[in-house]
């Protein structure tokens, strides 16, 4: 299994949505760079797959893999571009997965940032694939 498919089945699994039928999920990785670019690049090459998919439900799910953003700024950026973004009425929740110890800990978070910033969190605990554990160095 691939890591992304693995991240996303998490996710799945964490917030109770079960198989997912009729459910259309996106993964995209925030990176170090500008948050608001990382985010505008995410939007626009998930959001046309997930508008295409046959599915009551659609679902972008961000990673961040570090600390560099907190929610409230990943949020804050999605609000800035939100109007440029082709297509983004149709997008149903925007989820962002915390991996930044998943690695070595085991442990995810997931948080709503979108239709409401915190309105939802769960949390998964599982070795991502592939992952080794930590070696004291």
């Amino acid at each position: 299994m691939e890591p992304n498919q693995q991240l996303v089945d998490e996710f799945t699994s964490a917030c109770g949505l079960g198989e997912s039928n009729g459910i259309a999920v996106e993964h995209a990785l925030i990176d170090r760079s500008s948050l608001t670019e990382s985010i505008r690049r995410a939007l626009t090459k998930k959001l046309p797959r997930l508008i295409e998919a046959e599915a009551v439900r659609r679902i972008l799910l961000l990673e961040k893999g570090d600390v560099a953003h907190g929610y409230s700024a990943v949020r804050a950026a999605i609000d800035e571009i939100r109007p440029e973004i082709v297509g983004f009425e149709k997008l149903d929740e925007i989820w962002l997965a915390n991996t930044s110890i998943w690695r070595w800990e085991g442990f995810l978070s997931f948080f709503e940032l979108f239709p409401v910033c915190g309105g939802r969190q769960a949390n998964g605990k599982s070795r991502p694939h592939g992952a080794a554990v930590a070696a004291a160095r």
